[in-house]
Parts: structure tokens; C-alpha cells; sequence
């Protein structure tokens, strides 16, 4: 709804208007700006905030030969997982594990 200055207005309900930005002026969203999305929100244009300036950034790493930096893995089974937690010297061969069934017959 636009208001005017003497209290009169116009309210635009065409199913045709305008995007609020379209791709054209995304391209053209300035360095320090930032669209942001939000699960089950509209979509907003922001000024963008720097991770450096915060408080403590202290506490965040610069590269990966920093004692903060944080590597993720995704493991697909739990063995991978295990396997990643332990080291070739801790592991301990066993020989190959068999098991036998016997039947039994009833007479």
C-alpha cells in the first residue's frame, strides 16, 4: 500500500508486477551487502558482518597450521569412523576369524 502526502494511496494486487530484485541486481549487490535466507522467512538485503571484528575473534583459526583450525569429515560407516580414531600401531592382527556351525542330526 503507497500512502500520498494528503492521506489518499494505491494498493497494486497485479499477479504481473514487479520482482522486489531480480538477477540483474543481485549481480550489483554492493561488497558489504549480503542477501540472507532464513527458513520459512522472506528474503532480506543486509550489510554483511565481518567474523574478524567480532569480540572474539580471537578464538578463530587463520589456516590450517593453526591449533584452532577444525577439519570435518563425513564418515559413510562406523568403521570408517573407528578406523579414523585409532592409528596402524594400535591395531592388532588376529588372523582371520572363522566361525563353524555344526548340524546336528536327530534320529
Amino acid at each position: 500500500m503507497n500512502k500520498g502526502n494528503q492521506g489518499g494511496g494505491s494498493e497494486n494486487r497485479d499477479k504481473y508486477g514487479r520482482d522486489l530484485i531480480d538477477r540483474s541486481e543481485v549481480a550489483l549487490i554492493g561488497g558489504d551487502e549480503c542477501l540472507v535466507f532464513i527458513s520459512k522467512e522472506h528474503v532480506f538485503k543486509d550489510k554483511k558482518f565481518y567474523a574478524f571484528q567480532h569480540d572474539r575473534a580471537d578464538e578463530l583459526a587463520t589456516g590450517p597450521t593453526d591449533d584452532k583450525w577444525y577439519t570435518w569429515r563425513r564418515y559413510m560407516t562406523d568403521e570408517e569412523a573407528i578406523l579414523d580414531k585409532i592409528s596402524a600401531t594400535d591395531i592388532i592382527d588376529h588372523g582371520e576369524i572363522t566361525s563353524e556351525l555344526k548340524e546336528e542330526t536327530h534320529v
